[in-house]
């Protein structure tokens, strides 16, 4: 029997006005019409949860600007949501941002600081969002990686086409048969374990697994490859029109590009693979809307980080920790643009808002829903990716500013002996940028004594968040730790 709750979709309406205030920390939700006349209760479906997160896509899309992407289909979904202007990844690498994306937490907080696959995870003990979800009787599934470990934190009824997820429910379309891919270099191979870089398959999948949820509402992870490295101008046909490197410029935020035509055949590739996720995207609208399950479904369409090239991913600049994200509310009549910052981290409190009620959580973020007009500052941060150049870091956006804090500056400086040293010698403590005057970060104004007042104040806020969050290297046994293992590696 489907559970029915007691919840007003006004809610929605006011993000969609935006008329917004910043929301406070996330605790029990209560029912605020209980005891009210029950003839005034109102019947609502529990609506369907769709997150598309693509890989590695920044900002590369239509509708924020970007004149050389193709992303038609992202563009018209735009145009019945709402796009956020401001919103912001956790860190700027795949595991640690995904992680923040499902338990709305800070990397630091539950344990994800870095890659899965090398043997980074998050703690067990926190609740994510197909846990939580499914516990509310929803059926949960999975297309494509998860990426992050432990995979039993996360209860999904169906998984599907992920390197790293077991097999989990039926199949679906999911197939072994060697599919034509045209490569960066434009030569023709055929590989097998390209499924989550498929349309139709992916599509397919998708479709099978909301038609076996059957009467309870579903929430679906589709996790797209594309445009994630190694690039692929064409995979299994799509998309039919490929751009060419001879149609794309640089990105202004490139910085030393040496290799010139080789950088643009990069640049042309991964937009050949953002089509293919702007293809996924426009057939999975058009499927909800065909079976009727469109106006009751949160749609939320993210990047995971920026772009995979230098000064993007694995950086905290805003080319790597700035990213689309698209979100349609069931039953929403217009499309709208929020202007303020938002988190990866406010997905999940955006879903307990919806379900009116949640567990008691202390969760850094707060819902898309409640007003937050006020919000003009994101917290970033780093600490690894590949298991090299650890170096974590902390760092802050605001309109005018962005200041990054190297945790260990001083003593990664003095690491002569150790295999990354050509990476710490010239890092500074700060890095901070005039955003508006200096949008591609460029310029670090901290060796300039006159902003030090500017980085002091910046800092401070950087020093709340990190109290609010816990951060493990505010403690003294944690920083030693990280000194110890940097020695051991042959630091100093």
């Amino acid at each position: 029997m489907m559970k029915v709750f007691k919840f007003k979709w006004l809610l929605f309406l006011l993000l969609t006005a935006c008329s917004c205030t910043q929301a406070g920390d996330l605790t029990e939700m209560e029912d605020e019409d209980a005891g009210e006349n029950p003839e005034e209760e109102q019947v609502v479906k529990r609506p369907n949860i769709l997150l598309v997160v693509a890989d590695d896509l920044g900002y590369e899309v239509g509708c924020y600007g970007d004149q050389q992407a193709r992303t038609p289909n992202i563009d018209a979904f735009a145009q019945e949501a709402t796009l956020f202007e401001n919103a912001f990844i956790s860190q700027a690498s795949c595991s640690p941002s995904r992680s923040s994306i499902l338990t709305g937490l800070f990397p630091h907080q539950n344990g994800q600081v870095g890659l899965s696959h090398l043997g980074f995870q998050m703690n067990e003990k926190y609740l994510s969002i197909p846990t939580y979800l499914k516990g509310e009787g929803y059926a949960t599934g999975i297309l494509g990686k998860l990426h992050i470990e432990p995979v039993d934190a996360f209860d999904f009824d169906f998984m599907c086409g992920g390197f790293d997820t077991p097999y989990k429910g039926e199949e679906s379309n999911f197939t072994k048969t060697p599919r034509k891919l045209i490569t960066q270099s434009g030569k023709e191979k055929f590989e097998v374990e390209k499924f989550s870089r498929m349309v139709v398959d992916m599509v397919d999948s998708a479709a099978s697994f909301i038609g076996s949820a059957e009467e309870k509402p579903f929430f679906l992870m589709m996790n797209i490859l594309d445009p994630h490295r190694p690039f692929f101008n064409q995979v299994d046909g799509f998309p039919a029109q490929m751009i060419s490197h001879g149609e794309v410029e640089l990105y202004p935020w490139m910085k030393g590009v040496t290799n010139i035509e080789g950088r643009k055949k990069e640049i042309a590739a991964f937009l050949n693979g953002t089509q293919r996720t702007d293809e996924m995207l426009g057939r999975m609208v058009q499927k909800l809307k065909d079976d009727g399950q469109y106006d009751n479904t949160l749609i939320i369409f993210i990047g995971d980080h920026g772009a995979p090239f230098d000064r993007a991913k694995g950086s905290n600049y805003e080319a790597g920790v700035r990213v689309p994200m698209i979100v349609k509310f069931p039953d929403q009549k217009a499309p709208s643009r929020y202007v303020g910052y938002t988190s990866s981290t406010d997905i999940f409190p955006t879903i307990l808002e919806l379900m009116n009620k949640g567990p008691k959580m202390d969760l850094p973020g707060s819902s898309f829903v409640t007003d937050r007009a006020d919000q003009q500052m994101a917290f970033t941060e780093w600490e690894a990716h590949l298991g090299k150049e650890i170096d974590p870091r902390r760092a802050i956006s605001t309109p005018k500013y962005k200041l990054i804090h190297h945790l260990f500056a001083d003593f990664l400086r003095k690491q002569k002996g150790h295999p990354d040293y050509n990476y710490y010698k010239s890092m500074t403590q700060f890095e901070l940028y005039d955003l508006e005057n200096d949008p591609y970060e460029k310029n670090n104004l901290y060796i300039k004594p006159q902003y030090l007042p500017v980085v002091d104040s910046l800092n401070v806020y950087i020093e709340e968040w990190r109290q609010r969050t816990n951060d493990p290297y505010l403690k003294q046994e944690r920083q030693q730790e990280f000194m110890d293992k940097i020695t051991g590696e042959g630091g100093a």
